[in-house]
């Protein structure tokens, strides 16, 4: 097992990537037996590896260990960094990361076209823009802790950054629009560029 990467400040270099299938985004659960982030959905990613080129391929590769679908890291829009701190029940610091976000169009692939690992998680499911949206705002929502992020507990959801919410849903929104106005297909009911 190759190792992870950690930067000079002890974070834990980290990549996730926001795969937009045919219904929508895809988000897997991570499995109850998950020793960090148990039941947590989340987009597929994971730590940067020794091995890894490029936090690209690192993303391509997690991608791929996660759900099974293998892409060319050509395919893999960069859509920035943030840096987050894990927080146990009690509010203890277990891992400061360092995240790269990333965004992959592929409608033309399905629920049925992922193949996750049923030992790291236990569920796939796909959200559309606006539910994503309406989500994510709810949660923004609750009670933050002192650095702006959202906890585990309270959403359900792997923890963001809001700033993060507010500004990248409407860049992915744009990017998902713009590339399936390429592909000539119709964007009826599926993603809508957000106010």
């Amino acid at each position: 097992m190759a190792s992870k990467t950690v930067s000079e400040q002890g974070e834990i270099e980290v990549v996730g990537t926001a795969v937009f299938l045919d219904t929508g985004f895809l988000y897997l659960r991570r499995a109850s037996t998950d020793s960090l982030v148990p039941n947590v959905l989340g987009v597929p990613g994971g730590h940067k590896e020794e091995t890894d080129v490029s936090v690209r391929a690192a993303a391509r590769r997690e991608t791929h260990e996660e759900a099974g679908i293998e892409l060319a890291e050509s395919e893999f829009i960069e859509l920035g960094t943030f840096r987050n701190s894990l927080k146990d029940s009690t509010g203890n610091v277990i891992a400061k990361l360092f995240a790269h976000g990333f965004l992959v169009v592929e409608p033309q692939l399905s629920l049925a076209d992922v193949k996750m690992n049923p030992r790291e998680h236990s569920e796939k499911l796909t959200f559309d823009m606006d539910t994503m949206w309406l989500l994510y705002n709810k949660f923004v929502g609750l009670r933050q802790d002192g650095a702006g992020k959202i906890t585990m507990d309270e959403s359900g959801f792997f923890p963001l950054d809001v700033d993060l919410i507010r500004n990248g849903f409407p860049l992915m929104a744009e990017i998902v629009n713009k590339k399936l106005t390429e592909l000539s297909l119709s964007n009826e009911g599926k993603i809508k560029v957000l106010a």
